[in-house]
């Protein structure tokens, strides 16, 4: 299982095997602000030359804020530290996720890394995702997040707790044949004005690797569109996931068949904050 990137939109947790993975309300905070340690779970993640340190849970107010920074020690591969920042001004008493992030380099492939915060010192394991061929089409060979507005109606992929997903995550090279992060959150949440998730339950999400296999079938609208089917041996046998890849930016949609239930269609939509070329 796995672990991910710097995420920055509506709260929503992960948690696989013991590891945890958040895309957080806010964008990470300049280490600066912070001035005292903070408690978090971690999570890292290896794309390429590109290594990602995660930190990520939940504050009991509004109006904290999260640094995820390397530490003064030079070492390689660094040590991290998680600090926050108490909040002043006007405080809403909610639940309120976060998330933070950090980078760096490193031209081997990295174990673990070290994070350190108020309950000390953490190993935390770096997942491995492969890096996909550069095709030279605009939607596949690169890395992407794409993820799904909340579903008020829960999608049934056999797998994971509650009753279905309310929201869908894909992250990894969009190709034939990689190995992917399918993220399945259960947790049902308060919508406010704009439709963005607030007030959410807090049960862990699923998440699953999982691989794309490219299916050689025409685009009956001749649009240049890919269709992958998604496999996972964790899936019942009856159901068939398929992502659908448009030739642009916009457009990408995953197809849920369940012989429980009628297909669904789900639109899916890059997260800017973690895709990249």
């Amino acid at each position: 299982m796995l672990e991910l990137k710097r995420f920055a939109s509506c709260a929503m947790f992960i948690v696989l095997s013991g590891m945890f993975l958040v895309t957080g309300s806010t964008a990470p905070v300049m280490g600066e602000e912070c001035d005292q340690p903070g408690v978090a779970a971690y999570a890292a993640v290896q794309f390429g030359e590109t290594v990602s340190v995660i930190a990520h849970g939940v504050h009991p107010t509004s109006g904290f804020q999260n640094c995820l920074q390397e530490g003064p020690e030079d070492i390689f591969p660094p040590i991290f530290d998680f600090k926050i920042k108490k909040p002043t001004g006007v405080i809403l008493p909610k639940i309120t996720p976060f998330t933070a992030s950090d980078d760096f380099e490193s031209q081997q492939q990295i174990e673990e890394i070290s994070v350190r915060d108020a309950k000390g010192m953490h190993k935390v394991k770096v997942v491995q995702i492969s890096v996909g061929k550069q095709t030279g089409d605009n939607s596949t060979g690169k890395r992407l997040q794409l993820d799904s507005t909340y579903q008020t109606t829960p999608i049934d992929f056999g797998v994971g707790p509650g009753k279905g997903a309310r929201g869908i995550t894909l992250i990894g090279m969009i190709a034939d044949q990689e190995t992917i992060i399918l993220s399945l959150d259960p947790n049902t949440c308060s919508l406010n004005e704009f439709g963005d998730r607030d007030g959410c339950t807090k049960m862990a999400l699923t998440n699953l690797k999982v691989k794309l296999s490219q299916l050689r079938l025409a685009d009956p609208l001749k649009l240049g569109r890919q269709i992958y089917r998604i496999e996972s041996n964790q899936f019942p046998k009856s159901l068939v996931v398929y992502l659908i890849v448009p030739k642009s930016e916009s457009g990408y949609r995953l197809k849920v068949e369940n012989p429980k239930s009628d297909d669904i269609v789900v639109p899916l939509e890059i997260n800017p904050a973690v895709s990249k070329k």
